[in-house]
């Protein structure tokens, strides 16, 4: 983004997400392999996401890297989970060990394929093709 640009409205949520540990990212649907931007700007900004959504997410997302709230009892169970883990650095730390080991699986190839990624994509595509005047 240039200097004088505006922000879009991306820049101001991953921004506001990157201030806290934890960030809450509810799908609109609980259904097989529906994992959406909500799980993952929460991640690219830092954060460790408490995800209720797809019962499958674990095959989306870096290994321990979200906290997947359906498998709590009750709120009050996830509460306390979270209060642990947020007034534990070695826990905390535990669900980003991901980021120091490299991206792997699904979530790297989905990151690489998204639509966040279109542009740098298509201006990595034209400069491989010789620029503006190749063919």
């Amino acid at each position: 983004m240039e200097p004088t640009a505006e922000p879009h409205w991306w820049d101001h949520l991953h921004c506001a997400m990157s201030q806290y540990k934890f960030v809450l990212a509810i799908e609109n649907t609980m259904a097989e392999s529906y994992v959406t931007e909500k799980l993952y700007y929460a991640l690219d900004a830092g954060s460790v996401p408490i995800y209720f959504g797809a019962p499958d997410v674990e095959s989306f997302v870096p290994p321990h890297s979200v906290i997947d709230g359906s498998k709590f009892r009750s709120m009050e169970e996830l509460a306390t989970y979270v209060k642990g883990v947020a007034d534990d650095p070695v826990a905390y730390s535990e669900y980003h060990a991901w980021r120091r080991c490299g991206v792997m699986g699904y979530y790297g190839r989905n990151r690489a394929a998204s639509l966040d990624t279109l542009p740098c994509r298509l201006c990595e595509y034209v400069s491989r093709k010789g620029g503006r005047g190749a063919e």
